[in-house]
């Protein structure tokens, strides 16, 4: 068995407590996960984009945990912008994250579990495609680059994992083409979709033809009327999904 560490949006920069935050999760993973785990961070690593905000992230959680785990990250808008809102695109931000992520390009593909499931990662702030941004596009590159891996690894357990929330009704929330994004996912055959951008956790199961979708929380923050922070743990044994579960952290 092996399991899948679902982070997003830790918006390092943001405040002291971001920081903080951080710096527990990352010591619990590393206290109490195996070796063979994968650790996801769909996005919003950092909050400005900047080259002093992405040093603090390779030192207190890509590093730490690189030296340990499996870890792949996408891009959030935040981590592609240099102002408070992530709503501007930024060359000297976008070449920060690509160094310090160690990702890409998109779509980034990883065999994992003993050739059993693989994930499947996409730039949801796509630089080379400026249709949405902070509402989040993929465009048809990449879709069409997921549904040749899907179909390469249809005998595998199929994770797609992105930034941008493909299901929020709001102007400056609501993915671009989203419709076009799941139906491609579904044709695929893609078993789980994760992401996070709406700081909203969310479990769905079988809609848009997709079995199970998962939307992340924002990890350093505490969940609703909870004390501790949390995150989810997939279960994976054999190329099947056995468990979803949270792992609470305490700050």
């Amino acid at each position: 068995m092996f399991q899948i560490i679902h982070l997003s949006d830790l918006h390092l920069g943001y405040s002291d407590k971001e920081s903080a935050a951080v710096k527990a999760i990352t010591s619990h993973i590393l206290g109490s996960f195996p070796a063979s785990t994968v650790v996801l961070i769909t996005g919003d690593l950092v909050q400005h984009g900047s080259k002093e905000e992405y040093a603090e992230v390779r030192l207190t959680v890509l590093e730490p945990l690189r030296s340990k785990f499996t870890v792949l990250t996408c891009p959030g808008n935040h981590d592609y912008s240099d102002n408070v809102f992530g709503s501007s695109l930024s060359k000297e931000s976008i070449e920060s994250y690509l160094e310090s992520s160690e990702d890409g390009p998109f779509p980034h593909e990883h065999v994992v579990d003993g050739e059993r499931t693989v994930l499947i990662g996409l730039d949801s702030a796509d630089p080379d495609d400026r249709a949405g941004f902070m509402r989040g596009y993929i465009g048809c590159r990449q879709m069409a680059s997921m549904s040749s891996i899907l179909a390469k690894h249809g005998d595998k357990l199929s994770v797609v994992y992105f930034h941008h929330h493909p299901f929020i009704w709001r102007w400056t929330m609501v993915m671009f083409g989203r419709a076009s994004v799941l139906k491609a996912a579904a044709t695929g055959c893609a078993d789980i979709i994760l992401f996070g951008h709406r700081h909203w956790s969310q479990e769905i199961r079988d809609r848009s033809g997709i079995p199970l979708i998962l939307s992340s929380g924002k990890s350093t923050k505490p969940r609703l009327f909870k004390k501790n922070l949390s995150f989810r743990v997939l279960e994976v044994d054999d190329g099947r999904l056995i468990r979803v579960r949270t792992e609470e952290v305490t700050l």
